[in-house]
C-alpha cells in the first residue's frame, strides 16, 4: 500500500484513536505513522481481550448499524427515533 497520503489520513482517524473500528488498519497506521492515538486504541483493545483482538471493535457496533440499516430500507425507522438516537449516540463515544 505504497503512496499513501498519512497526513491526510490521520485526519479521518475517529475519536478513540482508530481507523473503522478495525485494530488491524489501526495497526497498520501506526506501523507507518507511529501515532499515539492508535498506540492507545491498540493498547486498549489488546488489554480489553487479553488472548486476542477481534476484527471489530468495540464489537456490537456492526450489530447496531445493522439494525438501523434494517430499519430503514423497511421504512418504519421513523418509529424508532428514540432508539436512533441512542444508538448514534453510542457510535459517536
Amino acid at each position: 500500500m505504497g503512496g499513501l497520503d498519512w497526513e491526510k489520513l490521520l485526519r479521518l482517524q475517529s475519536p478513540d484513536g482508530s481507523f473503522l473500528s478495525s485494530p488491524s488498519s489501526t495497526a497498520y497506521a501506526f506501523m507507518r505513522t507511529w501515532d499515539q492515538r492508535c498506540f492507545h486504541y491498540l493498547q486498549k483493545v489488546v488489554h480489553r481481550f487479553n488472548s486476542g483482538v477481534p476484527n471489530l471493535y468495540p464489537v456490537d457496533l456492526f450489530e447496531r448499524l445493522w439494525a438501523v440499516d434494517r430499519l430503514q430500507r423497511l421504512g418504519i425507522s421513523r418509529y424508532f427515533d428514540e432508539e436512533f438516537k441512542a444508538c448514534m449516540d453510542y457510535m459517536s463515544t
